[in-house]
Order: structure tokens, then sequence, then C-alpha cells
């Protein structure tokens, strides 16, 4: 009965640590097109690759999952230029997380590039 009651308690934990890890699902509206991606949790956050847009935005979405204390959604958009890459937006969310909308817990993001009038929308939630 205890050995059963361990399992049981040591599935439960799994599942919990499984679903608090899953994947970031993100939409990105550029130029037109609607795309997804889906962003795993990483402790290295500098090897995350960023995605360009054309040659005038790069996006880059950084999931840490643990240690808990560290977690964090880190969301970075960059103008592209000759001088290299500017950061133009940002955006963290940290544990514990928004409750998820229709457009995910980070809601519709709109960033704008004015020097080549480009227009990045975005919004993240949890993976199903």
């Amino acid at each position: 009965m205890a050995a059963r009651l361990l399992s049981l308690a040591l599935f439960a934990c799994s599942c919990a640590a499984t679903s608090a890890q899953r994947p970031l699902e993100c939409t990105y509206v550029y130029g037109g097109e609607e795309k997804v991606v889906h962003i795993p949790p990483t402790a290295d956050p500098y090897g995350t690759p960023v995605v360009e847009l054309g040659d005038r935005l790069a996006w880059k979405v950084v999931y840490v999952a643990a240690p808990e204390e560290l977690a964090v959604v880190s969301i970075y958009t960059y103008s592209l230029s000759g001088q290299g890459p500017v950061l133009i937006h940002q955006a963290k969310y940290r544990p514990p997380f928004p409750q998820a909308g229709a457009k995910g817990f980070t809601g519709v993001h709109a960033v704008y590039e004015p020097r080549n009038s480009s227009e990045l929308q975005y919004w993240c939630g949890w993976a199903r």
C-alpha cells in the first residue's frame, strides 16, 4: 500500500514538472504571413536561436524554466541595420505566469520599426 501511494505521488510530481516545462507556442505575423513557432525550455538563454524576419527585424523568444527562481520568458525584437542589431522591444514574464486568454498569456504585441515601416505582431501561450 505504501509503495503504491509513493508511486502515485512520484507520478503526480513528474506530471506537474512536465506540464510546467512544456514548450511555448508563439505566433507571429510579419509581412502578411502568420507563422507558429514552438519554444522549448532551455538552460542556455544565450544559445536560443534568433528568428530573422526578412532583412529588417529579428525576433528572439527565450524560455528558462529551471531552476524555478530563475524562470522567465523573455521576448526581444531587434531592428537590423548596417551597424548591427538594435533592441527596439523587450517583454519579460516571470512566474506565476498570467492566465492565458485567446491570444496566449502575453496578449498581442505590436512592434513598429519606423525607419523601414516594418510591423511585427506576436503572442505567446503554452503549447497544447
